[in-house]
């Protein structure tokens, strides 16, 4: 699976910034353009970066597309990406397409299995699974305090 991240600026702290933080540690590998300080770098690449001698803040602006590739390999390589504009892309999917025909390895709506479209009852699905069972349901925290008005 391939993603990418960024961590909106003023998330602070708490649950939202933790969940922020935990996804993006659950990449192995990963890429880094030039960042604006080795705090940032590390941020990207990931505890330990700095220390290994890979800091993307130290790349030099002039060179677009360039970046560190850390966890591919043993090494963590400066690599130099490509624009690939909507003409190449083509070019580049349409590849990829046949090379994976080849490999018999099409799934889903790739293999041309499509989707109904029907429109789904969420309830009904519910109600299929846990049928009349009326023990489903979570417990309701009892406060220690009486609520006031403000609550």
């Amino acid at each position: 699976m391939l993603f990418a991240t960024q961590k909106p600026s003023g998330i602070g702290a708490g649950q939202v910034a933790a969940q922020s933080s935990s996804f993006r540690d659950q990449a192995a590998i990963r890429f880094a353009l030039r960042t604006s300080s080795w705090q940032v770098s590390v941020l990207v690449l990931g505890a330990g970066a700095y220390s290994e001698g890979l800091d993307s803040s130290t790349l030099l602006p002039q060179y677009k597309g360039v970046g560190i590739l850390r966890g591919a390999s043993d090494a963590s390589p400066t690599v130099r990406t490509y624009l690939a504009d909507g003409q190449d892309a083509e070019k580049i999917l349409t590849a990829a397409r046949a090379l994976r025909e080849r490999a018999g390895t099409p799934a889903g709506m790739a293999a041309g299995i499509g989707f109904d479209g029907a429109a789904r009852d969420v309830l009904s699905d519910v109600l299929a699974v846990f049928g009349a069972d009326t023990a489903l349901h979570w417990p309701v925290a009892e406060r220690s305090s009486p609520v006031s008005a403000h609550d």
